[in-house]
C-alpha cells in the first residue's frame, strides 16, 4: 500500500512541475512569436520612391503591398496608384537590395481617368525575391 501511496505521490508532484514547466514553456513560446512577429514587420518595411516625372503626371501613392507568387517567393508588388488627372503611361518599378544594388524591373501599363484609383500589380522574376531588409522600390 505505501508503496501505491509513494507512487501517487510522486505522480502528482510531477504534475505540478510539468504544469509549470509548460506555463513557462508557453510564455516563451508567446514572447517568440510576438517577437518573430514584430521582428517581421520591421524586416519588410519597404520604402517607396514616386519619380518626380510621375508626380507631374498627377500620379500619387497609397498603399504598397509585398506578396508572394504560388511558390512562396516574394515577388509581386501590389500599388495602389491615385490619379489626379488622366493617365495613360507605361510604369516601371525598379526594386534595389540594401546595399544600393538593383534587384529586377517590372513594368505594367497603366491608363487610367481623373479621379480613378486602384491596385496595380508589379510581377518581378521569381529571383527577385523583395523581403531583404532595406528593400527599396522606385516608380519611374
Amino acid at each position: 500500500m505505501k508503496t501505491i501511496y509513494m507512487f501517487m505521490l510522486i505522480v502528482a508532484v510531477s504534475a505540478c512541475s510539468l504544469k509549470r514547466t509548460g506555463e513557462k514553456t508557453g510564455e516563451a513560446v508567446g514572447e517568440f512569436i510576438k517577437g518573430a512577429s514584430s521582428g517581421v514587420q520591421n524586416s519588410f518595411k519597404v520604402e517607396v520612391e514616386l519619380s518626380p516625372e510621375l508626380k507631374q503626371k498627377g500620379l500619387e501613392l497609397g498603399k504598397v503591398i509585398i506578396a508572394n507568387d504560388t511558390l512562396g517567393v516574394d515577388n509581386l508588388v501590389s500599388v495602389y496608384c491615385i490619379f489626379n488627372q488622366d493617365f495613360a503611361d507605361t510604369v516601371l518599378l525598379k526594386a534595389y537590395d540594401n546595399q544600393k544594388l538593383e534587384t529586377g524591373r517590372s513594368r505594367v501599363i497603366i491608363k487610367a481617368k481623373k479621379d480613378d484609383a486602384g491596385f496595380y500589380d508589379f510581377t518581378f522574376d521569381r529571383r527577385t525575391n523583395l523581403d531583404t531588409e532595406d528593400c527599396r522600390l522606385i516608380l519611374q
